[in-house]
């Protein structure tokens, strides 16, 4: 395995850059969530639970974050989904994902 100490350390900068940027991009959300994960990740593998608690904590709230305050979001979330059904198994009925609501 990697140097998971020198991994947490790029990680830790990228929350840290990517948390002073505006939240309105969501593919930096995106990211930001992605690097607190990871982090999370680490020090779970790690046995640091309290740490990789609080890391996933964190990258949750910053997605339930994203969700409010972009509308859309969920829609567009939803609508890629029904796509993705719909392609992928256009000879399936789909009602039961389509009664799914949204957050």
């Amino acid at each position: 395995m990697g140097d998971a100490k020198s991994a947490v350390t790029f990680y830790e900068e990228s929350v840290e850059f990517l948390s002073k940027l505006p939240p309105t991009d969501i593919e930096l959300v995106h990211t930001l969530s992605v690097s607190l994960n990871k982090v999370g990740d680490l020090k779970y593998y790690d046995g640091d639970l309290q740490s990789a608690r609080n890391y996933y904590a964190k990258a949750l709230d910053i997605r339930r974050n994203a969700v409010k305050e972009n509308s859309k979001l969920s829609s567009q979330v939803s609508n890629l989904f029904h796509m993705n059904v719909s392609v992928h198994f256009p000879h399936k009925q789909t009602s039961l994902f389509f009664s799914i609501k949204p957050i």
